[in-house]
This record gives structure tokens, sequence and C-alpha cells, in this order.
């Protein structure tokens, strides 16, 4: 765990031993979603990368609530 600051652009840093242990790259994506009173946020590799666009265009029209749900419900089964 860390503690990090948000910076003028609402930018955050994740910190060297985290990307470490997560095995974070420079350039990878991630998903972030609310969680709780926060957010939670998942490293994707290329292929999950892939398969959340393709996903978050299905989910285009659907309502907030179904769209977390259903991204939780992936998450989870990975």
């Amino acid at each position: 765990m860390a503690l990090v600051q948000i910076d003028s652009k609402y930018r955050i840093v994740i910190p060297s031993e985290l990307r470490k242990y997560l095995k974070i790259e420079k350039g990878q994506e991630v998903y972030i979603a609310p969680y709780g009173k926060g957010f939670l946020i998942v490293p994707l590799n290329n292929h999950e990368a892939i398969e959340i666009r393709k996903k978050l265009n299905e989910f285009k029209n659907m309502e907030k609530e179904k769209i977390k749900k259903n991204f939780l419900k992936i998450l989870i089964k990975k």
C-alpha cells in the first residue's frame, strides 16, 4: 500500500514498488472503475485491453449501474 498525491492535472503516479510487484510497464493500459468510496485499478495485458474496449462499445447504451456490475463480473472471472 502507498499514499500518493493527485497532481494539478488529476494524475497519480503508481509507486515503483507497486509497479514492480504488479509488473506494470510504461504505456500499459489499466482498467479503472468506481469501487466503494474509491476506485479499483486493474492492469491489463493487450488481449484483455482489446476485450475491455469491445465490451465498452457494447455497453455504451446501458445504464451506469448495469455497466459497473457487468465489468466487476468480468474482472472477477479472470
